[in-house]
């Protein structure tokens, strides 16, 4: 036990910290004054808001869109965190290089992921995954706990110290899920070598062909070639290129599902125009092609206004990396800037009735009218998803193929309102989407 005097030491040193902190950051505390946001505590900022479920804080995120003008300011800590949600906004940030790096929360995710790139696609690898249910699932299951470990991380301050972290059971787990899916990863590189060759490609007139060589191919050959790659960064780009397949664009369908099967004549004048191209031919013998998805033109309206009530990327976090005029704020150096997206997307000066599911907001003529930042699915800017048109290819395929064999029914259809969402890295639903399928009878 420390006696009375060493205990005033230990207060006396804590506090000379804590002056000296706020001494050395009083710039960053002047600008942002100039904010409006919730009620800062000392120590802890605004992180007393920040505790509950993932489904509770994003119910907090957007009253704070509500209760504050864009931009305002969060203290999660003594980090200052600076959120945005107009267009204007969203685009001056978005196309700027002071701004162009992403925020340091981002580490969370390296020693899963590393240093590979957040948001490539699976596509790309050119080799199936295990098809077997149990592996399958296992991984499934360990991308889950991980991404749910890094959102918690992410908003308890005190777990984003790599020292207290590591004292937990949460980080035991994380580290057996982290190496599960790197031996994942490993053993589809492992599988790949096996098929690869070596051998430099020889001269060709076809360029196109060149052009179409998988990534994960590319990349490989760079490995082996010990250009660029070591093996340690071609398994992270791996890990990236697996999870965000799996994560993102299986979400999306998900909402895209919900959505058909909770507005049955939107589902139907899908099909029509799927039946148009194909009739009743059954799509194992007859697939999808790539020629035939620039004319489904209306599935890509609905795909694109699902991705608007909800955005998987609900949020985007950069960092300023030197003062940042942004109207007549200044946006401190070191500060965390979040793009608000789930907040632009039912905004109705761009969205009128915003809750309405309504594909036809996507046909040229309304595009037009609308200010290019008010949609941003995909990010936007200096660094925006490079996987967009392959994600909304595979979005296509897979939707079209389902509606040939199958009627999507909701039993239970609920308001736009009604359906709960949570937070957790990616916008998900809180409860499973219960879908029926009844087999199509064309008549």
């Amino acid at each position: 036990m420390l006696s009375p005097i060493g205990v005033a030491v230990c207060v006396i040193f804590i506090f000379l910290l804590i002056f000296l902190y706020f001494h050395r950051n009083r710039e960053i505390y002047k600008l942002a004054s100039q904010f409006h946001g919730p009620l800062s505590l000392p120590i802890i900022g605004c992180l007393y808001l920040f505790l509950g479920n993932s489904e509770s804080i994003y119910r907090r995120i957007l009253k704070f869109y509500e209760t504050f003008p864009s931009p305002f300011r969060v203290w999660l800590g003594p980090r200052l965190v600076i959120t945005v949600f107009t267009p204007d906004e969203a685009k001056a940030i978005l196309q700027s290089r002071k701004t162009i790096e992403k925020d340091e929360s981002y580490r969370l995710f390296k020693p899963w992921l590393g240093e590979g790139l957040f948001t490539a696609r699976e596509s790309s690898m050119g080799l199936k995954l295990d098809n077997k249910g149990s592996s399958r699932r296992k991984f499934m299951e360990a991308v889950e706990q991980i991404i749910k470990t890094v959102s918690t991380r992410g908003f308890k301050i005190w777990l984003q110290s790599d020292f207290i972290f590591k004292l937990t059971r949460l980080s035991k787990e994380f580290a057996e899920n982290i190496k599960y899916v790197h031996s994942i990863t490993e053993n589809i590189i492992e599988t790949k070598r096996k098929t690869i060759t070596t051998v430099k490609e020889a001269e060709t007139s076809d360029e196109f062909i060149k052009m179409r060589k998988p990534f994960l191919d590319l990349l490989m050959t760079l490995s082996q070639e010990g250009k660029t790659f070591t093996n340690i960064e071609l398994r992270d780009e791996v890990t990236t290129l697996l999870v965000a397949g799996y994560d993102t664009t299986a979400l999306s369908l998900s909402f895209v599902i919900l959505m058909l099967a909770s507005h049955p004549q939107i589902q139907d004048k899908a099909y029509q125009e799927i039946y148009d191209i194909y009739g009743t031919t059954d799509p194992d013998e007859v697939p999808v092609t790539c020629k035939d998805l620039p004319k489904l033109v209306y599935l890509d309206r609905v795909i694109k206004e699902t991705m608007r009530l909800f955005p998987v990327s609900a949020i985007i976090v950069r960092t300023s990396e030197e003062n940042f005029e942004l109207g007549k704020y200044i946006i401190p150096k070191g500060s965390a800037i979040v793009i608000g997206i789930s907040r632009i997307h039912r905004d109705e000066k761009f969205w009128p009735e915003p809750l309405k599911f309504d594909p036809d907001r996507f046909l040229p003529e309304q595009i037009a009218k609308r200010h290019q930042y008010s949609y941003l699915p995909f990010s936007g800017g200096l660094r925006n998803c490079i996987g967009e048109m392959y994600a909304m290819m595979m979005m296509k395929t897979i939707i079209s193929v389902i509606l040939r064999k199958y009627i999507l029914k909701k039993d239970n259809i609920q308001r736009m309102e009604d359906i709960r969402l949570k937070f957790d890295i990616f916008l998900q639903p809180v409860e499973p989407i219960k879908i029926r399928l009844e087999n199509r009878i064309v008549k």
